[in-house]
């Protein structure tokens, strides 16, 4: 089992960020959280939660609506 801890926040007002797990190759999505960001530094923690199954390695994904000329701080 893994646990993902990591601090974010995003320029605007705020905004969901969802996080997903996957095979190397991008098979077998499965989001295992979301969190809700805001202009003030956050730390977070999503888990407990297992790899990408039959997969040697797994791949986290971080997603969440782009603002133009603004991101994500990470």
């Amino acid at each position: 089992l893994y646990r993902a801890t990591f601090w974010a926040k995003i320029p605007a007002t705020s905004a969901s960020l969802i996080v997903r797990t996957s095979a190397e190759d991008g098979s077998g999505e499965v989001v295992i959280g979301s969190v809700r960001l805001t202009p003030e530094w956050q730390r977070f923690t999503i888990g407990f939660f297992e790899g990408a199954p039959n997969a040697s390695k797994t791949r986290l994904t971080f997603t969440g609506p782009l603002l133009q000329g603004q991101g994500y701080g990470f």
